[in-house]
């Protein structure tokens, strides 16, 4: 036998112990090497990942199609609120005394109600300005609104016609 083999018969626990660790030592070498190696090519890869995503069939498709369905809804809200400004100068026409009256009044309840509904209606179209306006500079969706559409939308859109009350 010769005096490494004899050496490790004496003293098995330290060696196998400095095995270990130098085992471990090296793993953990190894990956924080690995993950130096990510961090320095992160922005890279970063940059890479946003342009295949971006440049992806499932993108352009859905930032297309939301182009689209935001400006038909934008369209949808211009005649409601055309439509609901138009009842309520009929109504007003129709109920001129609405509100002075001491008491309950129903006239009036209805009145406030045909307000709300208005200021409804504009609230919710002049979100859809706002998420159509931001889609239309984010990185995903920006380069994806067909020719035909706006670059941006015009929150006078969502102005009620004057109700004359």
């Amino acid at each position: 036998m010769n005096k490494w083999e004899t050496g490790m018969e004496q003293r098995p626990a330290r060696t196998l112990a400095t095995i270990v660790v130098g085992v471990i030592v090296f793993v953990g070498v190894i990956l924080l090497v690995l993950w130096g190696v990510g961090v320095i090519f992160s922005p890279v890869k970063g940059a890479g990942d946003s342009y295949s995503r971006k440049n992806s069939a499932d993108n352009f498709i859905s930032a297309q199609a939301q182009f689209q369905d935001d400006f038909a809804q934008l369209g949808q809200f211009k005649a409601n609120i055309k439509a609901k400004a138009d009842e309520i100068t009929t109504w007003e026409k129709a109920h001129p005394n609405a509100g002075q009256s001491g008491g309950y009044d129903q006239a009036a309840e209805h009145d406030a109600q045909l307000h709300s509904d208005l200021s409804g209606l504009t609230q919710q179209c002049n979100a859809l300005v706002s998420d159509y306006n931001a889609a239309a500079s984010k990185y995903l969706s920006e380069d994806f609104r067909t020719a035909d559409l706006p670059f941006a939308l015009d929150r006078a859109d969502c102005v009620a016609p004057s109700t004359g009350g």
